[in-house]
């Protein structure tokens, strides 16, 4: 065991060890301290299996001590479906190695109310040494952990569109060419940017900009719903369309699609009058087959690949698709 896991362990103890040497297990004060801090304790006897709880158990599971009886696998029970097993297992664990425990895990009170507790607890030994109770501390922690899911979506979201942004791109990008890899997969990608976005802004104003951009990016996600898809704003006026298990005629069916849902929106654009005076898009695809030993950032090339697409397009007109079916051919179609 390393230095830090032995330290981690004594300290778990002596945590749970203070609550048990508290002498107030049952008092007014303990009691009163669990509720102000939505904490509670249990306990389950190795020899009958009996299950005991304080009155902050029941508080956070939304029973009572009159109408509640409860036995392992009822409480369990109170565990979401998909978390019951991991309970079952470290619970089992902590018997069989008699070593700490902690787990967060998502619990569904009596009233069908959703609350995320965290468990943290240990075997208790009696005078002669053998194991004789599991002795856990239970902490609702919803608040804190919808706090957290708050925090990781503003990091991963792009303020302006809602879509993702491109620290969440990227780590998208990375894992679908990893799995594509490993499962031997077509992934294509999209690089998007809007026609004349500059003059747009000139003429406009910034206002009317940031607005144009939330416009399109409602389009994408018209377009862009299957689960392992993620529509991006890759950059100023620049998004992405990250398509999983996706071949090249479907990467285009897409891209088409997001075009036309674009223009659909009629938005004027008096800078923009060679593609008929409305807000237009320019789409580079590119599709890939990655392998087991790609290297590095082997992804990123992609990338690149649907950049040069997506600049041939505005090279060559504008409000228009132009794709490489393999990156590796560098075979281009233009529609």
């Amino acid at each position: 065991m390393t230095t830090a896991a032995s330290l981690w362990l004594r300290e778990h103890a002596a945590e749970v060890a203070t609550l048990l040497e508290a002498g107030g297990r049952g008092t007014v004060a303990f009691e009163l301290a669990e509720r102000l801090g939505h904490v509670g304790h249990w306990q389950v006897g190795l020899a009958d299996g009996l299950v005991t709880w304080s009155d902050s158990v029941y508080q956070i599971l939304g029973v009572t001590r009159s109408d509640y009886t409860p036995t392992v696998e009822t409480a369990i029970d109170f565990y979401h479906p998909e978390d019951r097993e991991t309970v079952r297992n470290a619970l089992r664990m902590a018997v069989q190695d008699h070593l700490p425990f902690e787990f967060s895990l998502r619990l569904i009170r009596a009233d069908g109310r959703h609350r995320y507790v965290k468990s943290r607890g240990l075997v208790i030994h009696g005078q002669s040494g053998e194991p004789e109770a599991i002795f856990g501390v239970f902490v609702d922690i919803t608040e804190q952990q919808e706090a957290n899911l708050r925090l990781e979506r503003i990091a991963n979201v792009d303020v302006l569109t809602g879509l993702a942004n491109r620290r969440n791109f990227d780590d998208a990008l990375e894992k679908e060419w990893r799995r594509a890899a490993r499962e031997r997969t077509a992934l294509s990608l999209i690089m998007i940017d809007i026609d004349r976005f500059k003059n747009f802004n000139d003429l406009y104003g910034h206002l009317y900009g940031d607005q144009c951009l939330k416009s399109v990016a409602t389009a994408l996600l018209t377009i862009v719903q299957r689960p392992g898809d993620l529509a991006a704003r890759y950059g100023g006026e620049e998004f992405a369309v990250i398509l999983s298990v996706t071949e090249h005629k479907g990467a285009m069916l897409v891209a088409r699609a997001i075009r036309d849902a674009v223009a659909s929106l009629s938005l004027h654009h008096a800078g923009n009058n060679n593609c008929g005076g409305i807000v237009t898009i320019s789409l580079g695809v590119a599709t890939a087959y990655p392998q087991a030993d790609d290297l590095g950032l082997a992804w990123s090339r992609l990338v690149g690949e649907a950049d040069v697409r997506l600049y041939e397009a505005k090279r060559t007109g504008r409000n228009r698709v132009v794709s490489s079916l393999r990156f590796s051919k560098h075979l281009a179609v233009t529609v």
